[in-house]
């Protein structure tokens, strides 16, 4: 994404997409006695499926790019499964610690995307970008992990 206008859009919708994390995480926190409430599921699987597209754009990226032997490739193919499987995994089979096993999640994959971004494969506004969206959606998830009554 060269031009400006492009990358405007895409930091605006990136950050545009905190909403339901913040706003979730905030009723959740609210309201202490919410782990019966939607808004708990409700965040658990957007997180999940926000979780699967930055393993996307890991496809998206390998697509791109015809550089990079084929082994490489194959690695970040496989990696960019692990989001979506993990974050499946944690809104299904526990619940519970849906939450703490999703914020771990979004930090690893923060930590695979700058790999990426220092190999010269995304580039430096995202990786920007990225720093400030997954600080404030690990903190969201964090909150409305400790705000459940136990």
């Amino acid at each position: 994404m060269d031009s400006v206008a492009g990358k405007n859009l895409a930091l605006t919708l990136g950050f545009a997409g905190l909403i339901p994390f913040v706003g979730l995480a905030a009723l959740i926190a609210l309201d202490p006695a919410a782990a019966n409430k939607p808004y708990v599921e409700a965040l658990q699987i957007y997180a999940a499926v926000i979780l699967s597209f930055l393993g996307g754009v890991v496809w998206g990226r390998m697509l791109a790019s015809p550089d990079g032997g084929l082994g490489a490739r194959n690695v970040h193919f496989a990696y960019g499964v692990l989001p979506s499987l993990i974050g499946w995994g944690a809104v299904v089979f526990a619940p519970d610690g849906a939450f703490l096993v999703l914020a771990a999640a979004f930090a690893v994959a923060f930590a695979y995307d700058r790999r990426l971004g220092r190999a010269g494969l995304l580039p430096g506004w995202y990786l920007n970008m990225r720093v400030v969206l997954t600080l404030v959606v690990v903190a969201s998830l964090l909150l409305a992990a400790f705000a459940q009554p136990d």
